[in-house]
């Protein structure tokens, strides 16, 4: 134990950690604990540290924007999928053969459409 004892002697027995040894609970309840003089050697470090946290929560926020913007894409994509196919089936529900009657009803003409299916004629040479 005497090591260790010496080890803690050598790393905390400095001065600069004599106002830690004398720091209470109170102290940091009451907030005297920032003008002891191993505080004002952290202000670097606490401001740093401030510094990466709000870098941080920047960087997340906008993350999950860019995350609610991609569902919201995602979503639009899925409905344009929908409706193109719809059209899809739509335009090809209607056949040729019902395209080409539709014409000849809206402009007039005088054309029968066959319901037969056509003939095929070999000759024998």
């Amino acid at each position: 134990m005497s090591g260790q004892e010496s080890i803690w002697e050598k790393a905390f027995g400095k001065e600069e950690f004599a106002d830690l040894r004398s720091t209470s609970f109170r102290d940091v309840l009451d907030g005297s604990i920032l003008g002891k003089g191993y505080m004002s050697k952290l202000v670097w470090i606490v401001f740093i540290t401030l510094a990466y946290m709000l870098t941080y929560m920047d960087n997340r926020i906008q993350c999950e924007r860019q995350f609610k913007k991609i569902d919201q894409l995602q979503e639009q994509l899925e409905k344009e999928r929908y409706i193109e196919m719809l059209t899809e089936a739509d335009l090809l529900s209607e056949g040729r053969e019902d395209r080409i009657i539709r014409l000849m009803k809206e402009q007039e003409l005088d054309l029968h459409f066959v319901q037969d299916p056509p003939k095929h004629i070999k000759l024998k040479p």
